[in-house]
């Protein structure tokens, strides 16, 4: 009886140990975030570049980004750091000090961005050059 419990203590703090070393943060230099992604459309239909929702974002492998987009004819562009966890959302940092938190999904070569992680509103991305 004291041997199972010693065995059980042992694979206790193995997973314990195990679990603290993880990390629910994505390595960004591995991401497939990393590259220009262009809007192509959203729940409602396709997004052109004369569309006032149209907008981009660029990943870097340093864990930095840029975000642009098109505002009363113009391209406006700012500058974020960046964080995935669990390949499920992304934590942006804006340079001006604001925040927002972005669901997203790769599949089929997109990348789809939410507000929900339902999905429910969505924007589609792709890569731009």
């Amino acid at each position: 009886m004291k041997a199972k419990i010693s065995t059980l203590l042992a694979v206790l703090i193995c997973t314990l140990s195990l679990t603290s070393l993880s990390s629910c943060t994505d390595d960004p230099e591995t991401s497939v975030l990393i590259g220009k992604w262009v809007v192509s459309e959203n729940n409602y239909g396709t997004i052109t570049i004369t569309n006032p929702d149209y907008d981009s974002f660029t990943f870097y492998s340093n864990g930095q980004g840029t975000y642009n987009y098109y505002n009363k004819g113009q391209w406006v562009g700012t500058g974020f750091t960046w964080t995935s966890y669990n390949n499920d959302y992304i934590m942006f940092k804006y340079i001006d000090g604001t925040q927002q938190t972005v669901y997203y999904r790769y599949r089929n070569g997109y990348l789809e961005m939410s507000l929900q992680s339902t999905f429910y509103d969505y924007r589609r991305y792709v890569p731009g050059a």
